[in-house]
């Protein structure tokens, strides 16, 4: 979309707006225009992955294994939250009454059991980030100290500076 906005001519009135001023305005309108299919596309969309996310949760060992297939597999395109999010906000992922109130999904129901200052099941908590908490927040940061570690021992200063960034992530 870039290179074909770029060299639009428009008229020298507007001159101050041409060359890469232009994109942005033109992406924005074209992004509404987006925006506003969308919700007649998604419906579809959102219903295959509800089915699908059933299918998971109810067909034991063989679904897990198909549920770390999708995650890993989507993890490269970002897309790995479409899997997870089935069962963090759905009645896939379960569901309990927590200070009389009805909760749907995983995360929902971490949340409300945070927000009443009761005690988090075992099972739920197991289930929460279904058990990659570690691996998301922890391991990296472990990794890249481990790396500076290393570095401090050969001396290489740039590329302690280029590190440490990343294991405040």
């Amino acid at each position: 979309m870039y290179k074909k906005i770029v060299n639009l001519r428009i008229p020298e009135s507007l001159g101050f707006y041409s060359g890469p001023r232009l994109v942005p305005i033109i992406t924005l309108i074209v992004m509404s225009g987006f925006g506003l299919i969308i919700p007649f596309i998604w419906p579809p969309f959102f219903n295959l992955f509800m089915l699908i996310g059933h299918w998971i949760s109810t067909s034991g060992p063989v679904g897990y294994f198909f549920y770390a297939v999708a995650e890993r597999v989507t993890i490269p395109f970002g897309l790995n939250h479409l899997v997870t999010s089935v069962f963090r906000f759905t009645p896939i992922g379960g569901s309990a009454v927590i200070g009389g109130e009805e909760y749907y999904g995983t995360l929902n129901m971490f949340m409300a059991y945070v927000k009443e200052n009761a005690v988090i099941p075992l099972d739920l908590a197991g289930k929460m980030e279904q058990g990659k908490l570690m691996i998301q927040y922890g391991l990296a940061g472990a990794a890249c100290w481990r790396c500076i570690a290393l570095l401090m021992l050969k001396t290489e200063r740039l590329s302690k500076h280029c590190l440490f960034p990343g294991c405040l992530r």
